[in-house]
């Protein structure tokens, strides 16, 4: 978009009439809402006028979990009105920042690179920097030192067995909160749960797939002022056996074949996976009064490796 576009979408004054806004509690009576440059309002004089012919204006929604492909993955979350995208695993940080503050298009925060460790899971399935593995918390002191210098928005870790030690993740967290920003650890399981609780991670996204949250491990989030981004949707996806096209994908790709019967074989938990845990966890802590924050965790690619197995 040129620079004059930019100027036009920035500066044109509409006015939606005859719409029922939704303010996150109630749908109120039809009325005019002005959308003037930045600003929102009520005075409509020489707006353009749309009649809303009484339907419901949202406010711009909030995907708390997400994977940025390329520019299609922005332009399929405004379509569906998510003006806000939570990604949790971007780099190089000049691929992030092209997909940074594009006009009409979802505003995106991200951690850039998670943090994981050598042998990991994740360490296979993704193409990390070997630089940027953490090791030991020696480690974790520079990986978090790159990742401000980058201007990142918060820190994602990844608790995993085999994945990074409590040791680490302890300084991983610790030295994010030096640096004000905020943790959010993955976790599928209830041993890597557990660790992040430990560490004291701000936000934990995905839910133990192995064995439901009882009541101490849910009041426990709700004490220590922890969010839960649980992506129930990716939860019961990766749960299911894998389709025969994703199995002989994996054929095609033995490190991460290699790397998923590691992790199923260090973790008999693994071998109890059921969608059902899941849920039971999030209807544990929905009791307790955990805040729980809407994510997908959607991949755009058809042959997304999160889309098999129990990552």
């Amino acid at each position: 978009m040129d620079t004059k576009s930019e100027t036009l979408c920035k500066t044109k004054k509409t006015a939606l009439i005859n719409v029922r806004v939704f303010d996150g509690q109630v749908i109120r009576e039809p009325s005019t809402v002005v959308i003037d440059g930045e600003l929102i309002g009520t005075d409509s004089e020489g707006a353009q006028v749309i009649d809303g012919n009484g339907g419901i204006l949202l406010p711009g929604l909030i995907d708390a979990h997400i994977h940025l492909e390329n520019e299609d993955t922005l332009r399929q979350m405004s379509k569906f009105g998510i003006t806000t995208g939570l990604d949790m695993a971007t780099w190089p940080p000049s691929k992030l920042n092209n997909l940074r503050n594009r006009v009409g298009m979802t505003d995106i925060r991200s951690p850039g690179v998670p943090a994981t460790s050598p042998g990991s899971l994740h360490s296979c399935i993704l193409p990390f920097p070997a630089d940027e593995l953490v090791a030991n918390p020696d480690d974790a002191k520079s990986y978090i030192a790159k990742r401000i210098a980058e201007g990142v928005d918060y820190i994602k870790v990844v608790c995993d067995v085999p994945g990074p030690d409590q040791a680490t993740l302890n300084v991983l967290v610790n030295e994010a909160h030096k640096h004000k920003k905020l943790v959010i650890a993955h976790a599928s399981a209830s041993v890597p749960f557990a660790m992040a609780q430990d560490a004291g991670a701000d936000v934990i996204t995905h839910a133990p797939c192995d064995r439901a949250l009882d009541h101490e491990a849910a009041s426990r989030m709700v004490a220590e002022k922890r969010i839960a981004v649980p992506t129930l949707a990716m939860m019961e996806a990766v749960t299911k056996p894998p389709s025969w096209s994703a199995v002989l994908g994996l054929l095609f790709r033995p490190t991460v074949l290699f790397a998923i019967i590691r992790a199923r074989r260090q973790n008999p938990q693994y071998q109890n996976n059921k969608y059902e845990n899941a849920r039971d966890s999030v209807t544990a802590m929905y009791h307790a009064g955990v805040p729980i924050l809407a994510g997908t965790d959607a991949h755009s690619p058809a042959d997304s490796p999160f889309k098999v197995g129990n990552l």
